[in-house]
């Protein structure tokens, strides 16, 4: 725990969890949105998707390298909005110390949010408040799936409940780390965009 930060959980029980997964299908039931719409919620783009890349002019740009990475377990991303360390968060450096200078090295990220089971009951908590067929069913449940389950939840532990359209990149480590244990077939992955960018993408928590 962060010196002066003493009162910072960083290892959430599922009581937590599933309160802020409630807040979010709740608020996802009171907005509903074309089915296929919100099925292609996810970090895991088309090929032919363009990444805004507005910010990589002028300046040195962080895309395509991770020197820029303070924690040590970034990747390089495809946009600047990705190439973020979970040490330039406020919300994160505050759960870190010496001993654990990663996200990645806590144990709500390093053990719950990377293991399977535990990702696949927070989905069907979530789905528990949602009656439709707008999200597959546990049984049907893709490696995508699980990706946006463990990013939600991610950003749920970090931030709290965020609302509509207010999104927050998730941290290169954060990335890299989720998608080696949930990958893509055909490794290709969808990059941050914020809520204006795509209109008709459903926002992210």
């Amino acid at each position: 725990m962060a010196s002066g930060n003493s009162s910072v959980s960083t290892d959430p029980n599922d009581a937590d969890i599933q309160r802020m997964l409630s807040e979010y299908f709740e608020d996802r039931h009171r907005h509903a949105v074309d089915p296929d719409i919100l099925n292609s919620m996810d970090w895991d783009p088309p090929a032919q998707q363009v990444i805004n890349d507005e910010n990589t002019q002028g300046s040195p740009t962080r895309v395509g390298t991770s020197e820029w990475c303070l924690c040590g377990n970034c990747m390089p991303m495809q946009s600047e909005e990705e190439s973020l360390c979970c040490r330039e968060i406020e919300n994160i450096v505050d759960m870190l110390n010496e001993q654990q200078n990663c996200i990645c090295n806590l144990p709500y990220l390093r053990e719950q949010l990377s293991s399977r089971e535990h990702v696949l009951s927070l989905y069907r908590y979530g789905l528990s408040y949602v009656k439709s067929a707008r999200f597959r069913s546990p049984e049907q449940m893709q490696e995508s799936d699980y990706r946006k389950t463990a990013y939600r939840s991610f950003t749920m532990w970090v931030y709290g409940y965020l609302g509509p359209k207010r999104r927050r990149p998730i941290p290169s480590c954060t990335v890299k780390l989720t998608r080696s244990h949930f990958p893509a077939p055909d490794a290709i992955y969808m990059g941050f965009r914020y809520a204006d960018d795509d209109p008709i993408a459903v926002e992210l928590v």
